[in-house]
């Protein structure tokens, strides 16, 4: 009698403990050191996205617009990126924006976007 009271207090202590576990609820933060908000960049011309992002726990994954990922990084917690861009000459003008988005390990994600004037 006296092991299976054992048993279920060891059980019971397991549960307890794994249930206790804190869960990563806190997203990414993204640092955005280049191009500045509402730059004027020309249609046919290169720019380079650079920054920073930090997770407090490991980093998953980093999108710079929408076919550009970075899943290998300088740390599991922190990255930084300086990537180089090419407006298409067929870009149409006006005001874009840019998304940069970052996911950490738990799926927590992030995003900033940056607004660009795109000229000829």
């Amino acid at each position: 009698m006296n092991f299976r009271w054992l048993s279920i207090l060891i059980l019971a202590g397991i549960f307890i403990f794994t249930s206790c576990e804190k869960k990563d609820e806190t997203p990414p933060s993204i640092t955005i050191s280049s191009p500045a908000d509402n730059t004027t960049l020309k249609k046919g011309t290169e720019f380079t996205v650079a920054g920073v992002v930090t997770d407090d726990t490991q980093l998953k994954q980093i999108n710079i617009g929408t076919g550009f990922s970075i899943t290998t990084f300088n740390s599991p917690k922190r990255h930084e990126f300086s990537e180089k861009f090419s407006i298409p000459a067929t870009q149409q003008t006006g005001n874009v924006s840019l998304e940069i988005t970052a996911t950490d390990a738990a799926g927590n994600k992030a995003s900033k976007m940056i607004p660009l004037v795109i000229t000829d």
